[in-house]
C-alpha cells in the first residue's frame, strides 16, 4: 500500500507543480500582452509624430514655404506674387508655386533682403520679388534658391530649413 500513497503523493507534486506551471504561463501571457499594447501605441505615437512633421530625433521639420521669418513687415512673403516679364503673352499673370525657377537675384538697393525669383510657366517668363525682414535668413534663401534653380517652384516650397531655427 505504501507505494500507492508514494505514487499520489508523487502525482500531487507533479500536479502542483504543473499548476504553478501554468500560472507562471499565464503571467508571462499577461506581460506579453502588456509589452505588445505598450509597442502598438510607442509604434502609434511614432507614426503620429511623423505624420505631425517631426523627424526621427524629434526636431520640428521646418519647410521654407512654412518657415516664421519668411515674411515682410507682418506679410507671408512666399510664394511671392509674380508679372509678367517676356515670352507667349498671357494676360492673367499665374499665381501660387507654379513653373520652374530659372534664375534667383540678390538686391544690390535697398531694402538688401530682396531676392528676385526668375520663374518659367507656359513659354513664359515670370518674375516675383520675395521681400523679408531678416537680412541674413534673405541670404540663406537666396544660397538655397540658386542651389535649386531649374526645378518646380512647388518642389522649392517643401526644402527643408529647420537648421535655420
Amino acid at each position: 500500500m505504501r507505494p500507492k500513497k508514494q505514487g499520489s503523493i508523487i502525482n500531487q507534486q507533479i500536479i502542483a507543480g504543473l499548476k504553478l506551471n501554468i500560472e507562471k504561463a499565464r503571467e508571462l501571457r499577461h506581460r506579453l500582452r502588456n509589452l505588445i499594447t505598450i509597442r502598438r501605441l510607442t509604434l502609434e505615437q511614432i507614426h503620429s509624430y511623423r505624420q505631425r512633421n517631426f523627424t526621427n530625433v524629434g526636431v520640428h521639420r521646418m519647410l521654407l514655404r512654412d518657415h516664421p521669418l519668411m515674411t515682410y513687415k507682418g506679410m507671408r512673403s512666399w510664394p511671392p506674387a509674380w508679372i509678367w516679364r517676356g515670352g507667349n503673352n498671357n494676360t492673367a499673370n499665374p499665381k501660387g508655386e507654379i513653373g520652374i525657377l530659372r534664375d534667383v537675384i540678390l538686391s544690390n538697393v535697398p531694402p538688401y533682403s530682396t531676392c528676385f525669383l526668375i520663374m518659367e510657366h507656359l513659354s513664359a517668363e515670370y518674375i516675383g520679388a520675395l521681400l523679408l525682414d531678416d537680412r541674413a535668413f534673405c541670404r540663406v534663401v537666396y544660397d538655397t534658391l540658386l542651389q535649386h534653380r531649374f526645378k518646380p517652384i512647388r518642389e522649392i516650397g517643401g526644402i527643408e530649413l529647420s537648421y535655420t531655427l
